[in-house]
């Protein structure tokens, strides 16, 4: 069914997360930024994990240079991602607004590496993105390293 389905999907990513802290030479790779191109296309639970992901990635310097080239997929499904919770924290708030928080904590990890490589996608998508009333609040508040 859907759910068994949906929670496959989950553990999978969670795997993939844990597989990542224990073993990142072997499995920081572009293949990688596709499952999280999927990912952030699917539930949120799932979305969550995959901003974790992206997060671990960018603190290895030898999975940086694996993944520069990718960077710049990443600003699409961001911007999809961005929108659909602008739209949601306006009508209901709570959970949008924690997500909105964490693709913001994901984004600022992202954007130094995407300026550093000049992938020009990505930044013209974070110099709209920052315009945005809703998100430039959340993101100027956001920090990048983990909240505690």
């Amino acid at each position: 069914g859907i759910n068994a389905e949906y929670m496959g999907r989950k553990f999978a990513y969670t795997v993939c997360t844990s597989l990542l802290s224990a073993y990142p030479l072997e499995i920081a790779s572009p293949a990688l930024i596709d499952l999280v191109l999927q990912g952030l296309a699917d539930n949120e639970d799932v979305q969550v994990i995959c901003c974790q992901l992206l997060q671990d990635l960018c603190l290895w310097n030898f999975a940086l240079f694996r993944i520069i080239g990718r960077i710049g997929d990443l600003g699409e499904p961001f911007d999809r991602c961005i929108m659909k919770c602008i739209k949601q924290a306006k009508q209901q708030g709570g959970r949008a607004n924690d997500m909105l928080r964490l693709y913001a904590r994901t984004l600022k990890v992202i954007e130094p590496i995407a300026e550093a490589s000049q992938h020009k996608g990505f930044l013209d998508f974070m110099g709209r993105i920052t315009k945005d009333a809703v998100f430039q609040h959340v993101y100027e508040q956001a920090s990048s390293c983990k909240d505690l």
